[in-house]
């Protein structure tokens, strides 16, 4: 699964491709009606990723990311400075907990370019 969110003065849209194994690849778009900082809308589209792969009853979930932040903060490598984002990250851990197998990694933005356009399409 990759995600990735654009965040705009007054909204941010969040862009999910998901690939099951042996299903139909899975992409959506969303726009978040409220103001959100870069890394408020990263967690935002890393929150609706688990509950997209959790809906589809995906067990085993592979992440990829462009979010410094929200990928070295789930491998335990960035430790927590923005409180704001405290929220985000207890929801994200209780939520990585929910599957049999979680990988993240961190992708460049070149790798991700699906769903950059999808984000930037939802805000």
């Amino acid at each position: 699964m990759k995600f990735d969110g654009s965040s705009m003065a007054h909204s941010g849209g969040a862009g999910i491709v998901l690939y099951p194994e042996g299903k139909e690849v899975a992409v959506l778009s969303f726009k978040l009606e409220f103001p959100c900082s870069n890394n408020t809308i990263e967690y935002e589209a890393y929150l609706i990723k688990f509950s997209t792969a959790l809906e589809m009853a995906i067990k085993q979930l592979k992440v990829i990311g462009d979010s410094n932040l929200v990928v070295y903060q789930a491998k335990g490598s960035f430790s927590l400075k923005e409180p704001s984002l405290a929220p985000y990250k207890t929801l994200a851990q209780k939520m990585e907990e929910r599957f049999s197998t979680f990988k993240i990694k961190h992708a460049q933005r070149s790798e991700k370019q699906y769903a950059n356009k999808l984000a930037a399409l939802g805000s």
